[in-house]
């Protein structure tokens, strides 16, 4: 997915996470994480693609802010930064390429909705930023 989509992707549903306008435009930062990490990677979807490491690390915070006494506001600050890769990642898993669910491309996973600089990349992005906007307007998050 190109890098504007994962950017209002990533903004949208830290906002319906969230419900915070500096959340969501941290969580939109986290999700351009993947690919500016990946930089200097043999391949462009290894490590910094794999879900399962950004949900470790989200969940690995989360515990830590608890245990720590973290103040609620800074935990979702905090928080919104891995949520955003983790969209990246989750955008990007469907894409025909998939992503590695067990770096470095052990075993991949994906539905393939879409090519990268098609018009399916666009409807993919649309629908899935739609959907977060529902829910917020839904009073569902």
């Amino acid at each position: 997915m190109q890098w504007r989509n994962h950017l209002h992707t990533g903004f949208t549903v830290g906002w319906a996470v969230f419900g915070n306008p500096v959340a969501a435009a941290l969580a939109a930062w986290g999700a351009l994480l993947p690919d500016k990490l990946a930089f200097g990677f043999r391949r462009h979807r290894d490590w910094t693609h794999s879900p399962l490491i950004w949900l470790a690390l989200f969940l690995l915070m989360r515990k830590t802010a608890a245990l720590f006494d973290v103040p609620p506001e800074a935990v979702r600050l905090a928080l919104a930064v891995p949520l955003g890769a983790l969209v990246h990642v989750l955008c990007d898993a469907l894409s025909r390429a998939g992503v590695p669910l067990l770096p470095p491309g052990i075993l991949w996973i994906g539905i393939p909705l879409y090519r990268t600089w098609d018009w399916t990349e666009e409807v993919v992005a649309a629908l899935v930023s739609g959907a977060a906007l529902a829910t917020v307007f839904a009073g569902l998050l």
